[in-house]
């Protein structure tokens, strides 16, 4: 699927920082600190949840005609195993396992689903402030709408697209945020986006 109207940059920014927002949030409340895994401080792990968070889904508002919003509760699992030196390459590895339930303000209908997805984000110059590169390959189910840039597709499916690091937080997690749309072109993301919109109307 090729987004009908694929977004500036400025729109995947600004979609980051208020995942960013939120990703503060659950941190704040998380059930589980940030912590490093036994015998090698080269690798940081970090698990927060968060229960009933509530979004304005842009791709389903714009392909279905009229104003969807979501409720997602979720588990974050995150792993960023760093090179052995300053600048070397590093990865990443970034799971959601949860629920995510859509509704329709101006029907009062809604539809519910599973949220389980991975992430595999690469940084082949290390984890750096900006603009050091990453690229991000996501599979599973429901990705594309959380946590992808908060304004993804829904469905089953893999995607990828290169980001760039803008941030580090003082637990040496990097934020990124999208050079460019994905290419939706697993039929997964049409099929459920159709299903939906007709669920919801």
């Amino acid at each position: 699927m090729t987004a009908t109207n694929p977004r500036p940059r400025i729109g995947s920014l600004l979609g980051c920082l208020l995942l960013v927002a939120l990703t503060g949030v659950a941190i704040a409340a998380s059930i589980s600190p940030t912590a490093n895994a036994a015998g090698n401080d080269r690798t940081l792990t970090q698990s927060f949840s968060m229960d009933d968070l509530n979004t304005f889904d842009l791709q389903l508002t714009t392909a279905c005609g009229t104003e969807v919003d979501a409720l997602i509760s979720f588990t974050q699992e995150r792993k960023l195993v760093l090179g052995a030196e300053p600048g070397q390459a590093a990865h990443e590895t970034l799971t959601v396992d949860g629920t995510i339930t859509w509704y329709a303000p101006a029907t009062g209908k809604s539809y519910s689903d599973d949220l389980h997805s991975r992430s595999r984000i690469d940084y082949p110059q290390g984890v750096a402030d900006w603009p050091a590169p990453a690229h991000v390959t996501v599979t599973g189910q429901n990705g594309g709408t959380f946590p992808y840039d908060g304004y993804g597709y829904p469905g089953n499916g893999k995607f990828e697209y290169d980001a760039q690091i803008y941030s580090v937080d003082n637990e040496g997690f990097p934020y990124i945020f999208a050079l460019a749309e994905p290419d939706w072109g697993a039929n997964g993301f049409e099929r459920a986006t159709a299903k939906i919109c007709a669920a919801l109307t």
